[in-house]
């Protein structure tokens, strides 16, 4: 079981998982991908210093997990500083609508980059939302957020798993149950950040008591983007829910609340399922998270455990069939030295990690696949029986 940590004690590419506040995820706001990563892993960083939290993230930090190769120069800086400045803008709204009740406070104080450490100063009155969260909060692992490359993917994955929280479901222990996420058109809008929440009569609107979410997405916003439904489809939902499903640990659907029969579409309805854990880390997310350094080392150890000849290109097959797990690897090779006779090596192996060959004497029947193999023994098996 993966251990749930929210401290500076260890590096930061030990800690895996994010315990993030739904309050935080909640708040609307738009933002660039890049600006959502740093602050991950600045949430993830965060310490008490003489009341202040603070989070404090070295340049090789950032390179390790935003897959930066050049050095802090020239547009990685740039980028580096756009995104520290969108941060500052960050707001949280709290309220008790039953009570008539609510809390406007901003997220983050300071932000500066001095001898290759990025510094983020939160807020004070943030504090019960960053350390030691306790309640009203969803697990994040950090890795798949790293891995998403579209700010809508990287939103609408954060909102759809806090969602589940909402509902009082017990999300990360129900494989394959199907979750039912509503939201209207105008919701999600504003919830992914497809409405620019600068604007200053919307950040009036959006400090109203009581939202009305529809009139400050279809009305009060003038910097309108993907107004039809046709380019929201096409532009923001299905990349996003593609990605999601590509990269994380949920696969997500959608279906259409319509007007009528054919009419206007008002709502969307997300069906949301729980993927297997031994799932959750894809070959894909591995691979980026790795530097180029460590995928180097990975693939000489490849060829360093494999005694018959392989090539370069074999052992990177290898490792991406395993999701870059040199274990795996190290398991199916001492599985085929325990064979009678394979005649292609590199074939079986890649076979034998897709298939999951299991630790026993194995064969295959020539014509047949190994799983076709598999049904034929247990025939023979009731006939002979």
């Amino acid at each position: 079981m993966q251990k749930i940590i929210n401290s500076q004690k260890q590096p930061l590419k030990e800690i895996s998982i994010l315990k993030k506040s739904n309050v935080l995820i909640s708040s609307k706001y738009n933002s660039s991908v890049l600006e959502n990563k740093l602050l991950a892993l600045g949430l993830l960083k965060a310490k008490n210093e003489e009341g202040r939290i603070v989070s404090k993230i070295s340049t090789k930090e950032l390179k390790h997990f935003l897959n930066e190769k050049e050095k802090v120069s020239g547009s990685f800086y740039t980028q580096i500083k756009e995104a520290a400045d969108e941060m500052m803008d960050r707001k949280v709204l709290i309220e008790d609508k039953e009570n008539n009740r609510f809390i406007i406070m901003a997220l983050i104080g300071v932000v500066k980059y001095e001898n290759n450490i990025l510094e983020i100063k939160f807020e004070p009155d943030m504090t019960n939302y960053i350390l030691d969260v306790k309640s009203n909060y969803t697990n994040f692992n950090i890795p798949i957020l790293m891995s998403f490359k579209r700010t809508y993917s990287y939103r609408l994955y954060e909102i759809l798993k806090s969602g589940l929280y909402d509902k009082n479901k017990n999300f990360s222990n129900k494989e394959k149950e199907e979750y039912i996420l509503s939201f209207t058109v105008p919701e999600l809008k504003l919830s992914i950040g497809v409405v620019d929440t600068t604007e200053k009569e919307v950040k009036q609107e959006l400090r109203k008591g009581k939202l009305d979410i529809a009139t400050i997405v279809n009305d009060v916003s003038k910097n309108k983007k993907f107004e039809s439904w046709s380019n929201f489809k096409f532009c923001v939902l299905d990349p996003a829910v593609s990605e999601i499903n590509q990269k994380s640990d949920i696969s997500v659907s959608y279906t259409l609340d319509r007007n009528g029969n054919g009419g206007k579409v008002t709502g969307i309805e997300f069906s949301v399922i729980y993927k297997p854990k031994q799932k959750t880390l894809s070959e894909n997310i591995k691979k980026e998270i790795l530097s180029e350094n460590e995928r180097e080392n990975l693939i000489n150890k490849v060829l360093s455990l494999i005694e018959e000849p392989i090539t370069r290109e074999n052992a990177i097959s290898f490792l991406k069939c395993s999701g870059w797990n040199m274990g795996i690897i190290e398991e199916i090779y001492e599985l085929a030295s325990k064979q009678e006779e394979i005649q292609n090596l590199v074939g079986w192996m890649i076979s034998a990690i897709n298939n999951k060959y299991k630790a026993e004497k194995l064969h295959k029947v020539q014509g047949y696949s190994y799983q076709e193999t598999k049904e034929l023994d247990e025939q023979f098996e009731k006939i002979f029986s």
